[in-house]
């Protein structure tokens, strides 16, 4: 098995360590609140853990099933005061350095480079991801030692990392054939439509923006 094909795969993989990472950090913090009371604390530790899965669940049984419907959740940490002050309490550096994960925007690298993916979708996508996956420990690292240039790295990175998501759906719905292409009809962008890449779109993006909004939400504090 080629590299490309073992990062193939591994887009069903890494990105549902890392979920599952960011909710076992939101458990721990949730237990040393001393704002939420003990008998709710592991309902809502459940309840998270259960939200998480489920939407995991879904993208991969939409994504098998051929089908495409992106369910961007992320307003739903300011919706409630009890999650907003989870989310607060929430370490930045953690937030930020999971996403390391985005450096799995290679395979659409290789993926282009084996003629499988346009390069309108592939090049950005796979380029902006490689840039914010790779700088992630460095600025989580800024915020681990309490640089004081952290909150200024923070807010540059979190708005590149959003602005490569913005592009990477665009560029995505423009090139793939729906409604929407207008963008590379001589080579679809078929893969970002089916499994396990379909992931990225229905998961791994909204769970990237959902991320960035809680870090810079932490920002303001």
């Amino acid at each position: 098995m080629s590299f490309a094909e073992i990062a193939f795969q591994a887009t069903g993989i890494v990105t549902p360590v890392a979920a599952l990472l960011v909710w076992f950090t939101t458990h721990k913090t949730i237990i040393s609140l001393s704002s939420i009371p003990k008998e709710k604390k592991l309902k809502i530790s459940a309840g998270i853990f259960i939200f998480v899965i489920g939407w995991l669940a879904l993208a991969n049984a939409f994504g098998r099933a051929g089908l495409f419907a992106e369910r961007n959740l992320t307003l739903l940490v300011w919706m409630s005061n009890t999650l907003g002050a989870i989310a607060d309490a929430l370490p930045n550096h953690w937030i930020i350095g999971v996403q390391i994960y985005r450096l799995l925007g290679v395979v659409f690298l290789f993926l282009y480079r084996d003629g499988l993916m346009p390069g309108e979708f592939a090049l950005p996508s796979g380029i902006g991801d490689i840039a914010v996956g790779i700088t992630a420990p460095l600025v989580a690292f800024l915020f681990l030692t309490k640089n004081k240039h952290a909150p200024k790295a923070g807010k540059l990175w979190n708005y590149i990392g959003i602005a490569d998501l913005v592009l990477a759906l665009i560029m995505g719905a423009l090139t793939a054939p729906t409604l929407l292409q207008s963008l590379s009809f001589d080579l679809p962008n078929t893969l970002i439509i089916s499994y396990p890449l379909v992931t990225i779109p229905t998961f791994a993006v909204p769970f990237a923006f959902l991320l960035h909004l809680i870090s810079l939400r932490l920002l303001k504090k």
